[in-house]
């Protein structure tokens, strides 16, 4: 049986507390030297305990289970340049310390064979994961936006280029840390893919979904190429964003009803967003194909084109102090 997120969390630091977490920590000690398979927050909590811990309880590279947690942490110190001309810092006893050269090569080292190992990954089509198959999908995508910017495309050398494999190396590494995220995401969901209702009819929130919007639209500051798309900011934590977005629904729809399903349109906070839904055909098991309602993506509007379309041809509704409706009352376009 896994362990529930709200057991994971240390609550306090009293004695009773240390031993509960304690406990828990031995029990996922057990079953990571069997090899038994954990959870991406059991993961996380085992291997900060193994880091932290002041007993022999070994490293994290001494259990196989800690390679996604490893890698996350070392991406994070590095995503912003993995040539090794910059100063890198880490946390270290509650202040930031420059990690030594020697280190950072490293781990720069082990950044570079991950990319290539993920590349090998994301160019096969026949996963057996709905979501490895997708963030394959979407980083092959990706490559191919990288390819065609401006700098690279009409270069016939420049895939020689160390500046084009560093730029390469870092998107890998940016889809990898976007799949791994995810997978903590849908844990954190009840049921996935994840079903709300608007306007009584459902929709789903997948893997397309959820790894669409977060490589598309998040992580602006780990892409190093020009992408022509829009970027969240901190209104909507990726972590949440199914149940922020079925949120924000019922507050639409508890004062007006949201009738264009394909195209919602929504200010927040000052920002308009837009989210599209389409009807696709799924394979569901012993059924076969049925359509469904999917929510294929969300982000704020920047570009001033539809902007100006939006405020001049879709009614306005106010909800609440952070929240208004705009209605399209032209058609789709």
């Amino acid at each position: 049986m896994s362990y529930t997120m709200k057991d994971l969390e240390i609550r306090n630091d009293s004695a009773e507390e240390s031993i509960r977490t304690r406990k828990i920590f031995l029990d996922l000690k057990s079953k990571a030297i069997k090899g038994e398979t954990l959870t991406e927050h059991e993961k996380e909590f085992f291997c900060q305990g193994v880091r932290l811990s002041l007993l022999n309880d070994g490293l994290e590279t001494d259990y196989p289970c800690c390679a996604n947690v490893i890698f996350k942490i070392k991406y994070l110190y590095y995503f912003h340049d993995l040539t090794g001309a910059s100063t890198y810092q880490k946390p270290e006893n509650g202040k930031l310390v420059d990690i030594p050269k020697e280190e950072a090569q490293r781990d720069l080292n082990y950044l570079i064979n991950e990319a290539k190992e993920w590349m090998t990954e994301i160019q096969k089509t026949n996963h057996s994961s709905e979501l490895m198959q997708q963030v394959s999908k979407e980083t092959r995508e990706q490559i191919k936006i990288l390819d065609n910017s401006p700098e690279f495309k009409n270069d016939i050398f420049s895939k020689g280029t160390f500046r084009y494999k560093y730029k390469l190396w870092g998107l890998l590494l940016m889809t990898k840390y976007a799949y791994l995220v995810c997978l903590e995401i849908i844990e954190t969901l009840n049921e996935f893919p994840y079903k709300f209702k608007i306007n009584s009819k459902s929709i789903e929130f997948d893997e397309f979904s959820l790894i669409h919007i977060i490589i598309r639209h998040y992580a602006e500051l780990t892409k190093q190429y020009e992408t022509g798309k829009s970027y969240h900011n901190v209104d909507f934590h990726p972590r949440q964003l199914a149940l922020d977005l079925e949120s924000i629904f019922h507050m639409i729809e508890a004062v007006i009803p949201i009738e264009n399903l394909n195209n919602i349109v929504f200010e927040y906070k000052n920002q308009i967003y837009e989210i599209w839904i389409n009807e696709r055909n799924k394979s569901k098991k012993g059924v076969g194909n049925v359509k469904v309602l999917r929510l294929e993506t969300f982000y704020p509007i920047q570009d001033k084109d539809r902007l100006k379309y939006i405020l001049e041809t879709f009614t306005s509704h106010y909800i609440n102090d952070d929240l208004e409706y705009y209605k399209n009352t032209a058609g789709n376009k």
